[in-house]
C-alpha cells in the first residue's frame, strides 16, 4: 500500500464499503436496468464506474471522508485529473499503483470520447456546464476542516516520476477546450451517464458490500420492474366490478373502451365520466412502463386512487407506482430509515417506477434541459406516456407539449393525448404537428350528458363593474337564501378571481346564517390546501347534511376534484371552462334523470376578470349558452365550442404567440450552447430559470412561491415550522445532507403561490432563507387558515413605506 493513495480495494468509497466494491455494484446496479429495456453503452458505463471515484484513493479523502465521516468531501477534480493522467498521458504505473481493473474491456475510445469521459468525471458531483480554469481549481480545493497547505495535485506527482505540475496546467487547458458538437456522441454519453449516476447513487446509498444477486432483488423491493399483465373482455369485466375502479360494467361504453385498447389511439375525445381515467390505465398496465402527466397536483392525487385499486387487483404493489411534483415528500414519520425513504424519494423524481404519475410542468422541464433532466430523459424509454386533460392546458403549454412530443417520439413506445372538451381546431393543430393519422383519433360526442344541468342567468348585465359589486353579493346571497329555504343543498359558488372569491366569503359570513360555509382557491400554503380538499371531498360523499353547505372557490375546483354537488351559481367565463365548472354537480348521478329545477346559476364578467380571460371570447361563450333553453344538451354545447371562430382566434393567436416566444428562447439557448435540445451544458443562472418558469405557467399570470411567516400559523404548526428551519441551518453547517433533505421536503408544506410580481420587493429583504433558499417570506398578519393570503391586503403593505418595519 502506497503512503498518498490507496489501492482500490484497501480505499473505501462510502462508510463500510470498498471502492472496488462500489465499481463492480455500480455495474450490477445498471446492468439490471438495462435488463428492464434501458439502453445506454455498458462499456462506457464500465470506465465511468472504474474511474469516477479514484480520487478517493487520496489518504486525505479517506482520513476526513471515511475515518472522521466529514461529508461532501471533494473528489472528483482529482479523479478527473488520474484518468486524463492514464488515458491521455499514458501513466499506466499510476494505474497499476492503485490496482484499476480493466474488467475485459475491448473499447477504443477515440480523443473526443476520452475528453468527453474525463469531463463527466470531473462534474459528477455538480450541474453540466461549462469550466474555466476557476471553477477546475475549486474541485481541487479541499478547504476547511482540512490541514492547511494541502496541494492533492503535488502529492499526485510524488509518486510519479518524470512528471511535473506543468502536466496540471496541460489538463486545466484540455477541459476548458471540451466544447461537445456531435449530436450521436452527445445522445450516447449522456444517456450512458444518466445510467450511471443512477447506478452510483443507488450503490452509495447502501453502507456495506453488496451481492451481486441482492442487486435485482433491492430494485425489486422499491418497485423497480416491468408490469407484464395481458387483458381480455372477461378480465376487464372483472376489474370494472370492483368499486374502487368503477363498480359497473357500461355495456354501452364497453366496446368503444376496449377500441381504444386494441388500437392505435393518439387521441381520445371523451366526455368526464366516460371512464378515461381507468382505461388508459389499462392501456399502461399492457405496456410494461407508463408515465401519466396531468395538469395539477389535484389531479395526480384523484389518478393515483385509481392506479392503486387496479395494480393491487391485477397482482402487483402499491410500490410500482410512482408520483413526483414539487410538494411531494415520501418521508411519513420520524421512524423511517432515511437512505430507504431518499432512495424512494430519488426513483420517484427521476421517472424510474414502471408507473409514473406526474405533472406536465416537470415533464416539459425534462424537454428544456433543466437540472438533472438527463436522468428523466432516460428513464422515458420504452414508456407509454398518457397526458390526461389536456384542454386545461394553456396554448403555451400545449405548444411546448407538441415540441416536446417531437423531439422525444422516438424514446416512447407510444403516446395518447385525452380531453373531455377539445374543439376541433385543436385536433387539427396536433394532427399536423405530429402527423397523426385519423385513425388515430376517437371521437364520442354521442356519450356527453344530455341531462345533467338546467341553466339560468342570474341577472342581465354581462359585464359588472366594481361598483355595481355589492349589488351582485345581494343577488347571489338571496338566490343562496331561496335553494336553501326547504332543504340542506351542497351549493359552490364560484369566482374568477381570488380577491372577489375572498370578499364574497367576509360577506356571506357576516350574514351569520347556519350554514357550513368553506372557501376554496389557490392561495394557500400546501399544508392547509390538502385539509381543505380532503373536507371538501368529505362533504361531498356524505348523503344528509345538517346545514346547508356552501363552497365558495376559484378555478381551482375545475380540474380533476372528484366531487358532486348539487348547485353551482358560477361567474361568466370562457364556455370550455364553464363545461368543467358544470361537471361539478350531478357528477355521480343517473344522467337519464333530469333535474327537476334550474341547477346551475350564470352571473355577470366581474371587472377583475378581464386580466384572467379574453373578454370577447366570454362574451360568445355566453350568447352560445343562452341559445339553449332550461336542460342543456351538452353534446351540443361542445360542438357549439367547436365552430365558435372567436374562441378559434384567440386560441390560436396565443399558440403563435408561444410558437415565437419558444423561438426566441430557443435562439437564445443557441447562442450559448453548441447544440438544440441536445445540449449538455445547462447553466442554471437566475436569468435563464426566469424564462423557463415563464414559459411553462399554466395561467396567464405568473406564480411564485414564498414561505407564510410563522406568526400567522398557529401554536403548533409554528412550531414545526421554526424547528424545520433551525434543523435546515444547522444540517447546512454540519453537511448533514439526509436531515438537511428532509427538512427541505417538510418545509415544502409552508410554501404559497402569490403573484410573480409581488416577489421582487421581498426579495430584497436580508434573511436566512431569502439568502440561501432563494425564496422570501410574507409579512405577518396576511395569512390566514380559515382565509389565505390576504392579497389585497399584502399589495397594499408592499406599496407602502411601513413595508421593511414590518417584515424585519
Amino acid at each position: 500500500m502506497h503512503r498518498i493513495f490507496l489501492d482500490i480495494n484497501k480505499a473505501n468509497s462510502h462508510q463500510n464499503k470498498s471502492l472496488s466494491h462500489h465499481i463492480i455494484e455500480i455495474i450490477e446496479f445498471s446492468e439490471t436496468f438495462y435488463r428492464l429495456g434501458y439502453r445506454f453503452d455498458k462499456d462506457l458505463l464500465r470506465l465511468l464506474a472504474i474511474y469516477h471515484d479514484l480520487g478517493k484513493c487520496y489518504y486525505l479523502w479517506q482520513k476526513y471522508s471515511i475515518q472522521k465521516n466529514i461529508k461532501l468531501v471533494k473528489h472528483s477534480g482529482l479523479s478527473a485529473f488520474i484518468t486524463y493522467l492514464i488515458l491521455v498521458k499514458n501513466k499506466m504505473e499510476l494505474g497499476n499503483i492503485l490496482k484499476v481493473p480493466n474488467l475485459n474491456l475491448n473499447l477504443e475510445l477515440g480523443t473526443d470520447e476520452i475528453k468527453y469521459l474525463i469531463y463527466l468525471i470531473l462534474v459528477h458531483h455538480s450541474d453540466l456546464k461549462r469550466l474555466d480554469a476557476n471553477a477546475i481549481d475549486s474541485k481541487f480545493n479541499l478547504g476547511s476542516p482540512f490541514e492547511k497547505n494541502i496541494n492533492q495535485v503535488k502529492d499526485l506527482m510524488a509518486i510519479l516520476p518524470n512528471t511535473d505540475e506543468s502536466e496540471f496546467e496541460e489538463f486545466k487547458n484540455y477541459i476548458i477546450s471540451f466544447n461537445p458538437s456531435d449530436l450521436d456522441l452527445n445522445t450516447k454519453y449522456i444517456n450512458t451517464y444518466a445510467a450511471f449516476k443512477i447506478a452510483d447513487r443507488l450503490s452509495g446509498s447502501f453502507h456495506r458490500n453488496l451481492s451481486k444477486e441482492e442487486i435485482p432483488k433491492i430494485l425489486y423491493k422499491f418497485g423497480i420492474t416491468n408490469i407484464d399483465f395481458n387483458l381480455n373482455e372477461e378480465v376487464i369485466r372483472n376489474l370494472l366490478s370492483n368499486k374502487e375502479i368503477s363498480g359497473k360494467v357500461d355495456e354501452n361504453r364497453l366496446r368503444e373502451q376496449i377500441k381504444f385498447l386494441e388500437n392505435d389511439i393518439k387521441i381520445l375525445l371523451a366526455p368526464t365520466g366516460f371512464g378515461k381515467t381507468v382505461f388508459s390505465i389499462f392501456k399502461g398496465i399492457t405496456n410494461k412502463k407508463m408515465l401519466i402527466a396531468l395538469p395539477t397536483i389535484t389531479a395526480i392525487k384523484q389518478f393515483l386512487k385509481k392506479t392503486g385499486a387496479i395494480i393491487n387487483e391485477i397482482g402487483y404493489f402499491s410500490n410500482n407506482i410512482g408520483t413526483y411534483f414539487y410538494f411531494y415528500n415520501p418521508f411519513k414519520t420520524e421512524e423511517e430509515d432515511d437512505n430507504l425513504i431518499l432512495n424512494e424519494y430519488f426513483l420517484s423524481r427521476y421517472l424510474l417506477k414502471p408507473i409514473m404519475l406526474t405533472t406536465v410542468d416537470q415533464l416539459l422541464l425534462t424537454y428544456l434541459q433543466s437540472k438533472e433532466y438527463y436522468i428523466k430523459k432516460f428513464a422515458l424509454q420504452n414508456r407509454i406516456l398518457i397526458v390526461d386533460e389536456i384542454h386545461l392546458l394553456t396554448p403555451k403549454m400545449l405548444y411546448f407539449l407538441l415540441q416536446f412530443l417531437k423531439e422525444y417520439r422516438s424514446i416512447f413506445r407510444d403516446f395518447v393525448l385525452m380531453s373531455a372538451t377539445f374543439p376541433e381546431f385543436l385536433i387539427d393543430i396536433i394532427r399536423s404537428e405530429l402527423e397523426i393519422k385519423d385513425s388515430n383519433i376517437i371521437r364520442l360526442y354521442n356519450y356527453y350528458p344530455k341531462n345533467r344541468i338546467w341553466i339560468e342567468f342570474l341577472n342581465d348585465d354581462f359585464e359588472i363593474k366594481k361598483e355595481k359589486k355589492e349589488k351582485l353579493f345581494d343577488d347571489i346571497y338571496k338566490k343562496l337564501k331561496d335553494i336553501t329555504k326547504d332543504k340542506k343543498p351542497k351549493i359552490i359558488v364560484l369566482f374568477n378571481t381570488v380577491i372577489n372569491a375572498q370578499e364574497f366569503y367576509k360577506y356571506l359570513k357576516e350574514k351569520g346564517e347556519n350554514w357550513d360555509i368553506l372557501l376554496f382557491h389557490s392561495r394557500y400554503i400546501y399544508k392547509h390546501r390538502k385539509e381543505i380538499e380532503k373536507k371538501l371531498l368529505k362533504i361531498s360523499k356524505a348523503g344528509r347534511l345538517d346545514k346547508p353547505f356552501i363552497l365558495i372557490a376559484t378555478q381551482v375546483v375545475e380540474v380533476s376534484l372528484d366531487i358532486d354537488l348539487d348547485y353551482l351559481i358560477t361567474e361568466s367565463a370562457p364556455l370550455q371552462e364553464l363545461i368543467q365548472r358544470f361537471g361539478r354537480v350531478f357528477r355521480n348521478r343517473d344522467q337519464n334523470l333530469p333535474p327537476k329545477e334550474p341547477n346551475i346559476y350564470i352571473f355577470g364578467f366581474l371587472e377583475e376578470s378581464n386580466r384572467i380571460y379574453d373578454k370577447e371570447l366570454v362574451k360568445e361563450s355566453i350568447d352560445i349558452i343562452k341559445d339553449f333553453r332550461n336542460i342543456v344538451d351538452e353534446e351540443k354545447l361542445v360542438k357549439k365550442l367547436n365552430e365558435s371562430e372567436i374562441y378559434k382566434n384567440t386560441y390560436l393567436k396565443e399558440f403563435e404567440d408561444a410558437r415565437n416566444k419558444y423561438d426566441e428562447f430557443v435562439d437564445e439557448l443557441l447562442n450559448k450552447y453548441a447544440n438544440r435540445f441536445y445540449y449538455i451544458f445547462v447553466e442554471e443562472d437566475e436569468e435563464t430559470l426566469k424564462k423557463i418558469s415563464k414559459l411553462l405557467n399554466i395561467r396567464d399570470s405568473i406564480n411564485s412561491l414564498v414561505f407564510v411567516n410563522p406568526e400567522d400559523l398557529d401554536k403548533k404548526e409554528a412550531k414545526k415550522y421554526n424547528k424545520l428551519l433551525k434543523d435546515l441551518e444547522e444540517s447546512r453547517k454540519s453537511r448533514d445532507f439526509v436531515k438537511f433533505f428532509r427538512s427541505k421536503l417538510y418545509l415544502r408544506e409552508f410554501l404559497l403561490p402569490i403573484p410573480f410580481y409581488y416577489i421582487l420587493p421581498l426579495l430584497d429583504v436580508d434573511n436566512e432563507l431569502v439568502r440561501n433558499e432563494k425564496i422570501p417570506v410574507i409579512p405577518p398578519k396576511v395569512y390566514s387558515k380559515e382565509f389565505g393570503i390576504d392579497v389585497k391586503k399584502l399589495k397594499e403593505i408592499l406599496e407602502s413605506k411601513i413595508f421593511e418595519e414590518i417584515i424585519m
